[in-house]
C-alpha cells in the first residue's frame, strides 16, 4: 500500500516487505498479544484471589473494579499499537521502535487518531448491517468477500495513508487511472480469461497432481464411509428444500470462488494447505456419493454444473501447486522475487478468469441442475 501511494509496483513491494520485515510484524503481533494476554491474567488472577483469601463478596467487588480497569488498559494496548505496522513500513524500525513511533504520532496527531477510530467504528457498523442484510437474503459468503477483498485493505489503505503523509516528505497521491472502473473491470475479465487458458495448457503436470489428488481421496472417502453407510444417510432432494435459484446462485458462485482462492493462495505455503484442501474436497464427496439414498438422482444434479465447476476447482489446485514450488524454490535460492511476484500476479489474474467460470456453474447449478431430470423423466 506505502508502495502503490507512491506511484510504485504494490505486488513487488509486498514480496520484499515479506522478506524483510516479516520478523518484525510477527513482533509486534506476539507482544501485543502477550501484554493483553498478562494483563487480562493478572486482573483475573486478583479476582481469584480475593475471592479464595478474603470472601465471595470481595471477588465480587474486586472483578468489577477490574472490568472498570481491564477495559481501558486493553484500549490503550491497542492503540499503542494501531499504526505501528505501518511504522515498520514507512520508517523502517524494529519492534519497540515502531510502538514509540506509534505513540508519538497518536499523541501529536490525537484528532487524526480519532478520526480513524470513529471510521473503523461507522465501517464496523456498517459491515455489520451489510453481513445482516445477505444473511438475511441467504447470501452469507458474499458478505465475507466484500470485507475481506474491499473494507479490510480500505481501512489499512486509508491508516497507511495517514501514518506515511505524516511521517513522510514524499508525494503520496496514486496516479490517476486512466480507464473507467467499468472498462478495467471488463478488461481484467479478458485478461483473466487469456491468462486461463495460457495457465491450463502450458502447466499440464500440475493439472495432473491436483486431479490425482482429488480421486484418489474421493475413492479414499468412498471406502472408508462404507463403515457408516448402514448409520448415516444423505438426500439430494432434501437438501433442495427451500431452494431459491437467484440467491443460491450468488451463494453458489462466491462460495465456489473463495473456495478457489484459498486453494490457490495457500499454496504459497509450500503447496501443503492445497494437498489438504485437495484432499478434503475429495474425500467429502466420496462420502456424500456413498451416503446418497439415491445415486441416480445425485449424478442428475451434480453432472450439468460438476463438468464445470470441478475441473475449475482442480485448476485452482494446480494453481496452489505451482505457487507451492515457486515458493520452495524461491526457499532454495534458484528462484528469484521478481520471479516469484510474477507467479502471484499471475495467479490472480487466472482466478479472475476462474470466476467466470464459477459464475457460470453457479447459474447451471441454481437454475438447471434441480429441475431438469424430472423434465426428461429421471
Amino acid at each position: 500500500m506505502y508502495a502503490v501511494l507512491r506511484n510504485r509496483p504494490g505486488l513487488r513491494a509486498g514480496v520484499d516487505g515479506i522478506a524483510r520485515d516479516y520478523r518484525r510484524f510477527v513482533g509486534l503481533a506476539l507482544l501485543e498479544i502477550g501484554l493483553m494476554a498478562v494483563l487480562t491474567g493478572v486482573l483475573i488472577g486478583s479476582v481469584a484471589a480475593a475471592w479464595v483469601l478474603v470472601s465471595e463478596a470481595t471477588g465480587v467487588l474486586v472483578g468489577l473494579l477490574a472490568a472498570l480497569v481491564w477495559l481501558p488498559l486493553i484500549l490503550f494496548i491497542w492503540v499503542a499499537f494501531l499504526f505501528a505496522p505501518q511504522a515498520v513500513v514507512v520508517e523502517d524500525v524494529g519492534v519497540f521502535a515502531a510502538v514509540r513511533r506509534n505513540l508519538g504520532f497518536v499523541r501529536n496527531n490525537l484528532l487524526t487518531t480519532g478520526l480513524y477510530v470513529v471510521l473503523l467504528i461507522a465501517v464496523g457498523v456498517a459491515t455489520s448491517t451489510l453481513t445482516g442484510l445477505f444473511q438475511f437474503i441467504g447470501t452469507p459468503t458474499l458478505a465475507a468477500l466484500v470485507s475481506s477483498l474491499a473494507v479490510i485493505p480500505l481501512l489499512d489503505f486509508v491508516k497507511t495513508w495517514l501514518f506515511a503523509s505524516e511521517r513522510t516528505e514524499h508525494t503520496l497521491v496514486p496516479r490517476p487511472r486512466e480507464r473507467g472502473l467499468g472498462a478495467r473491470f471488463v478488461a481484467a475479465l479478458r485478461r483473466g480469461w487469456a491468462e486461463l487458458t495460457t495457465f491450463v495448457r502450458s502447466t499440464p503436470t500440475y493439472h495432473v497432481a491436483s486431479t490425482a489428488i482429488f480421486v484418489v481421496s474421493g475413492y479414499a472417502g468412498w471406502l472408508f464411509s462404507a463403515r457408516l453407510d448402514p448409520v448415516l444417510q444423505a438426500s439430494i432432494t432434501n437438501r433442495l428444500v427451500g431452494w431459491f435459484p437467484p440467491v443460491e446462485a450468488i451463494n453458489l458462485t462466491a462460495n465456489n470462488w473463495q473456495v478457489g482462492v484459498a486453494q490457490a493462495y495457500s499454496g504459497l505455503a509450500a503447496g501443503i494447505p492445497t494437498i489438504v484442501t485437495l484432499f478434503y474436497n475429495g474425500f467429502f464427496l466420496g462420502a456424500i456419493a456413498r451416503f446418497e439414498t439415491n445415486t441416480i438422482e445425485l449424478i442428475a444434479f451434480v453432472v450439468p454444473h460438476g463438468i464445470i465447476e470441478i475441473p475449475s476447482l482442480l485448476i485452482a489446485g494446480a494453481l496452489g501447486l505451482y505457487l507451492g514450488r515457486s515458493t520452495l524454490r524461491l526457499a532454495r535460492g534458484r528462484y528469484s522475487r521478481e520471479a516469484i511476484t510474477g507467479d502471484i500476479e499471475r495467479a490472480y489474474h487466472v482466478l479472475v478468469g476462474l470466476l467466470l467460470l464459477f459464475a457460470v456453474a453457479g447459474l447451471i447449478e441454481a437454475f438447471v441442475s434441480p429441475y431438469y431430470s424430472g423434465l426428461i423423466g429421471l
